[in-house]
């Protein structure tokens, strides 16, 4: 069982005891379930090329990151320095639970992408209710009929989906009802990261999907790289985090983008 089917097969196991402890009632009742959030979708489209700020601890290929990050630090400094979105890991593996996206959501008014390994329906109720913008979907843990139903799922609750492939495989598992996807350098099942498999890839994606680049940006001159073969929005967390001030490096990283 490689690392990916650990992490699946462990959610399945902690779901269960989570819809016993939080029913969906209680989700519904809770503080954004009724409230409108900014659309992750029109917010890349309208500031590209985008950079989607990502707040994570720790991840199981790299460890410890930035393990005494602060939330309440964190956001603030995102949504002030220009992201477009910021995605907030929520999963445990990755040192994130969901009361993070709900103090995020507290914090600011920037489109937030809940990023986690969503499996069933009841995580997209909860990230509806804890404040999200958008949910990722992974391609690579869920079925084309699953992928068909979540998306529409969401749409129907007012959330965008960002769908995750990794590999050309994958690339028969994208809708029409799915309009953003990323494409993650990294291999989920050997956590290797090669950007040349993200360039190869978007040229299979029609111009009506906002294209996302995922893991491997280091640095802006490979984000430009990858803005001029045809990705419309970048997805950076490790760059940020590993930095003594993530919003600082997170703001000259967008204003060096943009110039």
């Amino acid at each position: 069982m490689n690392i990916l089917e650990k992490i699946v097969a462990h959610k399945r196991l902690t779901l269960i005891k989570l819809k016993q402890q939080v029913p969906v009632s209680s989700l519904e009742s809770g503080l954004f379930f009724a409230k409108e959030r900014p659309s992750f979708f029109n917010e890349l489209k309208k500031n590209e090329p985008s950079v989607i700020a990502e707040f994570k601890r720790m991840s199981p290929s790299k460890g410890d990151i930035n393990p005494r990050a602060e939330i309440s630090t964190i956001i603030p400094q995102y949504s002030s320095a220009g992201a477009a979105a910021i995605s907030v890991l929520t999963d445990g593996h990755f040192g994130g639970e969901i009361t993070d996206l709900h103090e995020a959501a507290l914090l600011t008014n920037t489109a937030l992408l809940r990023k986690d390994f969503i499996i069933d329906e009841y995580q997209i109720i909860e990230a509806k209710a804890m404040g999200a913008s958008a949910i990722l979907l992974i391609a690579s843990v869920l079925s084309k009929s699953e992928i068909k139903d979540f998306t529409r799922i969401s749409h129907d609750m007012g959330l965008d989906v960002l769908l995750e492939i990794h590999d050309e495989s994958e690339l028969g598992k994208i809708g029409p009802e799915n309009n953003i996807v990323g494409i993650n350098s990294r291999n989920l099942k050997t956590f290797d990261v090669d950007i040349h498999t993200a360039i190869k890839l978007q040229k299979s994606l029609g111009n009506s999907i906002i294209k996302i680049a995922e893991s491997g940006i280091k640095d802006v001159k490979t984000a430009k790289e990858l803005y001029a073969s045809g990705f419309n929005a970048f997805l950076i967390g490790e760059l940020f985090m590993h930095s003594e001030n993530p919003g600082r490096k997170a703001e000259d990283f967008i204003r060096k983008l943009k110039s």
